[in-house]
């Protein structure tokens, strides 16, 4: 096994659910050896990025044959990221974030944008690759700008900033 793959982590992907354990309630980074026979789903992971230590990759169950997606659904419970985001560490929340957003795109970029045959992944990468050989077109998710505003208010006491918080959220949960 080369050094990348001994480094690799796994994010599973359900739609805008991530394979946590149920029982700690944290998700479930999978090493290689812990996807076992699924193979179809190493083929198919998209590279998130390498942070030194680890590379990770996200798996979109979406589009993996019946065998591989059960493979997957046994070693844990899917649960909505919303769910948990909050509460989790800034590093881990955005990896699952980016690893949610990223097999979205390829749950809908199925097909071609430019001749309309389908679209298989492109290993390694976030691309998807058109089948048609007449094409080869490679499509990548494109990037929608976001802008974060903090609302502040600096007098005598010190610095104050405006947070909101809904009742049906967990303790200690705001926005």
């Amino acid at each position: 096994i080369s050094e990348a793959l001994e480094r690799a982590l796994y994010v599973v992907v359900k739609g805008d659910e991530i394979l946590f354990d149920a029982s700690r309630h944290e998700p479930l980074l999978l090493a290689p050896p812990m996807l076992g026979h699924c193979d179809q789903a190493l083929m198919q992971a998209m590279h998130l990025g390498d942070d030194g230590q680890c590379s990770y990759f996200a798996i979109n169950i979406e589009r993996l044959s019946p065998g591989a997606t059960n493979c997957l659904s046994s070693l844990g419970s899917f649960v909505p990221l919303r769910q948990h985001a909050a509460i989790l560490p800034n590093q881990m929340a955005a990896l699952l974030g980016y690893a949610r957003s990223v097999a979205g795109w390829h749950s809908l970029a199925r097909f071609c944008s430019l001749c309309g045959h389908p679209t298989m992944p492109k290993p390694g990468s976030l691309a998807q690759a058109c089948t048609n050989p007449d094409c080869g077109a490679h499509h990548f998710p494109r990037v929608d700008p976001a802008m974060i505003v903090l609302i502040h208010h600096a007098d005598s006491d010190g610095d104050k900033c405006l947070l909101v918080r809904q009742t049906a959220w967990k303790p200690r949960v705001y926005s």
